[in-house]
């Protein structure tokens, strides 16, 4: 399996027997990868890399964006924090990958037990982690690209006269308000 850029896919032989049984795209999605993934894909390089820089708060969810590395799109190179393990000196250990841990809470390999299993998956210590990691990562991207908006718009209005010049600034602290909301709604 081979993507647009040539590199070679982690191909697991599991996802692709597991697949037919999933029947919405959903829960398709769960079993590939952690959501987190999917908002740090969405969110892209540049914002990502801000939202990293800008928020310590991610330094707490470690684990979870290890698991979020390793499958993402995004190079780590946009600080990304990566949890330090044994795994890492030992190398004689074994490292669980996302999908066995999610196998270790199915019972039964039908739709409803696949389903039952990652909802058990995602309601355990970890899987709130990971939960928690991709909530904060969409809160965080909105937060910083309403920043940018603002910064953007600040620069507009110093190049506007009159009228214009007025309503810029007040969008413009309207979208940097909105921005702190968020900011707000990452601490609770």
């Amino acid at each position: 399996m081979f993507e647009t850029y040539g590199r070679e896919l982690y191909h697991n032989p599991l996802y692709e027997s597991l697949l037919p049984y999933l029947g919405w795209r959903g829960w398709k999605a769960l079993l590939q990868a952690p959501m987190g993934v999917y908002v740090v894909n969405r969110l892209g390089e540049r914002l990502a890399r801000e939202a990293f820089r800008r928020y310590l708060l991610f330094d707490l969810y470690g684990e979870a964006f290890r698991d979020i590395s390793t499958l993402a799109d995004v190079p780590l190179t946009v600080g990304m924090p990566v949890a330090f393990k044994a795994r890492d000196v030992f190398f004689f250990l074994p490292e669980k990958s996302y999908p066995d841990k999610i196998a270790k809470y199915v019972a039964e390999w039908t739709f409803q037990g696949l389903t039952e299993g990652i909802r058990r998956y995602y309601n355990s210590r970890e899987g709130i982690q990971h939960r928690a990691a991709a909530h904060l990562m969409a809160l965080a991207g909105k937060a910083v690209a309403l920043y940018k908006a603002y910064e953007e718009l600040i620069q507009r209005a110093k190049k506007a006269v009159g009228m214009e010049r007025d309503v810029l600034t007040a969008v413009a602290h309207a979208v940097r308000a909105r921005a702190a909301y968020e900011e707000i709604r990452m601490a609770r």
